[in-house]
C-alpha cells in the first residue's frame, strides 16, 4: 500500500534536507511528523552536505565514532543524531541531556540564525 503523507503514517521521516550556506537542513516537511525536535534526522543518522552535481543533503548512518560518542546537534554542515532513541522514547533526564547537548553543539560553533532559532525552541521544552 503506498503511503498517503508523513503526516498520517507512524515512524515516517523525510529522505533528506535542504542545503543553505555551506550548511544541511532539515526540511519543514519534517514538522508534520510531531517531533519536537523535528529539524534532527532519525535517530542513528547524520544529515550530510550533497555529493558532486547533487542539490539535497542526503540521510546516512552515523560513523561508528560519532554513534559511540553519540554525538547530536550541529556539527560544521552536517545534522547528526547519533543515538539510538527518539525523543518520544527518551526519559525525561535522556530528554534533558538531548537538548543540552544540541545547544552546546551550536554555542560550539558558529550556527546561522536559522540554527539558533531551532536550538532556543528546543531550550524551552526543558
Amino acid at each position: 500500500a503506498a503511503l498517503k503523507d508523513c503526516e498520517h503514517t507512524l515512524g515516517c521521516w523525510p529522505k533528506d534536507g535542504f542545503f543553505e550556506d555551506g550548511k544541511c537542513y532539515m526540511s519543514g516537511f519534517a514538522r508534520s511528523g510531531g517531533s519536537p525536535l523535528w529539524f534532527l534526522p532519525p535517530p542513528g543518522t547524520r544529515l550530510v552536505p550533497p555529493a558532486k552535481y547533487e542539490v539535497r543533503c542526503q540521510i546516512q548512518p552515523c560513523t561508528l565514532n560519532d554513534y559511540l560518542l553519540q554525538k547530536v546537534g550541529f556539527h560544521g554542515s552536517e545534522i547528526k543524531n547519533c543515538q539510538p532513541s527518539s525523543y518520544e522514547e527518551m526519559g525525561l533526564l535522556q530528554r534533558k541531556m538531548l537538548i543540552l547537548a544540541i545547544n552546546k553543539s551550536c554555542a560550539a560553533q558558529d550556527c546561522t540564525e536559522m540554527q539558533q532559532r531551532v536550538v532556543q525552541l528546543a531550550m524551552n521544552l526543558t
